[in-house]
């Protein structure tokens, strides 16, 4: 009798941990880096904060380079997203970077951004804009994790980099 009300309880817990195994599986499958773009760019756009998806570091960078407005204007004369492409995806061991670019209704702008595993958040973002009829790239780099996230590159179709690059780039991810 005993045996089998352990042998009940052991098959409810295998079947509850199956069960969990693949929620947990289907929603790492669904997470998008274009959706987490597209809300950071509404976000630099409006200066609308979302608590959830930047970084306490990165929070403060932003707040310096745009006077605590949150807004940076010439992401915000690009106009609205109209599709994102994934340039490349970088494993990381602490989180994953990413390089994108997005086209908006006046130009297009090119990311280097990073996601900690750890804290869900972005933790280090660079963009490069490039306007329809303009004259060449401004380049508002963003800050984080510590303030040394180089510069992004200037070309707005960036060329991939290794993990690395990638390790130098995001180091607290590494």
């Amino acid at each position: 009798m005993l045996n089998d009300s352990i042998r009940g309880i052991f098959r409810i817990l295998l079947i509850a941990a199956l069960l969990v195994a693949g929620v947990l599986q289907a929603n790492a499958q669904q997470f998008d880096p274009r959706q987490v773009l597209a809300t950071l760019i509404l976000e630099l756009q409006t200066g609308t904060p979302n608590p959830g998806l930047i970084g306490p570091q990165l929070w403060q960078a932003i707040a310096k380079q745009t006077g605590n407005s949150g807004v940076y204007q010439p992401l915000q004369q690009l106009g609205q997203v109209t599709g994102i492409n994934i340039v490349q995806q970088i494993p990381l061991p602490y989180g994953a970077g990413f390089v994108m670019t997005a086209q908006h209704q006046n130009g297009q702008s090119s990311w280097q951004f990073a996601i900690s595993q750890m804290s869900g958040k972005v933790e280090y973002a660079g963009f490069s804009v490039q306007q329809n009829g303009g004259t060449g790239p401004i380049n508002p780099p963003i800050g984080g994790g510590g303030g040394t996230t180089p510069p992004p590159d200037p070309n707005p179709n960036p060329k991939p980099i290794s993990t690395g690059d990638a390790c130098t780039k995001f180091p607290d991810l590494c």
